[in-house]
This record gives structure tokens, C-alpha cells and sequence, in this order.
């Protein structure tokens, strides 16, 4: 099962986008390339 621990690394960066929409919605709109405008 390591590739379960792979899925953890992407998953945090996930976590740190959504931690920084929360302080700048600009900055996570743009990593994500979500158009909610």
C-alpha cells in the first residue's frame, strides 16, 4: 500500500491551497483555475 502514502503528498498541497483561499480567495482561484467571477 505505498501507494496510499503518495496520495498524502498531493493531498497536502490541496490543504495548503484551500488553507490560503480562506486569506487570499484571489491566490487559490488562480491554482485552481476556478472562474466563480
Amino acid at each position: 500500500m505505498i501507494n496510499g502514502n503518495t496520495n498524502h503528498e498531493p493531498a497536502s498541497k490541496v490543504l495548503l491551497v484551500l488553507k490560503k483561499d480562506v486569506q487570499r480567495p484571489e491566490g487559490y482561484f488562480l491554482l485552481t483555475g476556478f472562474s466563480e467571477s
